[in-house]
């Protein structure tokens, strides 16, 4: 068969989706993604609308560290600190080499070569949150991987400085991104620390 259509008719009606239910994320193209998937730092409706920067922008702890830390930081009191950068690690065969699938994205880093020793650490905070009302995930991308990478801890720290260890990753095998979700209990103002 070939050259097929139609003479004198109305248009297709196209392809016909139920509507975005109250769990989920319209994207520009009128897919659905959930909710979840919105501002994840990835494209998950294929037109990237889910990432859109003015939307993702306005929810709390949203950073990309493309041109600021976003008030995140390192504090005084530990070790060594963690490095905004963008390519490769210094050291070969460790650590990613882009964020946003290509080499111009930037990203925070540990260098855990020589001259750092067991036991050393570097603390990244965020800056201080409102509780939740409801229910909260702490979304972020790691990349562990590298002979001297060890693990990455994460913690809840109450604005009296009391910290609960909420999460720990232990480096990987893998040279990938990997995403993390952390449910947040918590009914009083915190921050997020990432201890490497």
């Amino acid at each position: 068969m070939a050259d097929v259509g139609f003479f004198n008719c109305n248009p297709a009606l196209g392809i016909v989706r139920p509507p975005c239910n109250n769990t989920q994320f319209e994207c520009t193209n009128k897919n659905c993604v959930s909710l979840y998937q919105q501002c994840d730092f990835k494209d998950d409706c294929g037109d990237n609308s889910d990432e859109d920067p003015a939307t993702c922008a306005s929810q709390p702890g949203y950073c990309n560290f493309e041109s600021s830390a976003c008030g995140y930081g390192n504090v005084f009191w530990d070790q060594f600190d963690w490095v905004g950068y963008k390519g490769p690690t210094p050291s070969i065969g460790t650590g990613p080499d882009h964020t946003y699938g290509n080499s111009s994205g930037r990203y925070i880093y540990l260098q855990t070569s020589f001259p750092r020793r067991p036991g050393d650490a570097a603390v990244f905070e965020s800056p201080f949150f409102q509780p939740p009302y409801d229910a909260c995930n702490f979304r972020f991308w790691y990349h562990l991987f590298g002979a001297t990478a060890d693990q990455l801890h994460i913690q809840l720290v109450d604005m009296k400085n009391i910290s609960s260890d909420v999460s720990a990753f232990v480096a990987s095998q893998r040279d990938v991104w990997q995403l993390a979700s952390i449910p947040v209990h918590t009914i009083a103002p915190f921050k997020v620390r990432f201890i490497g």
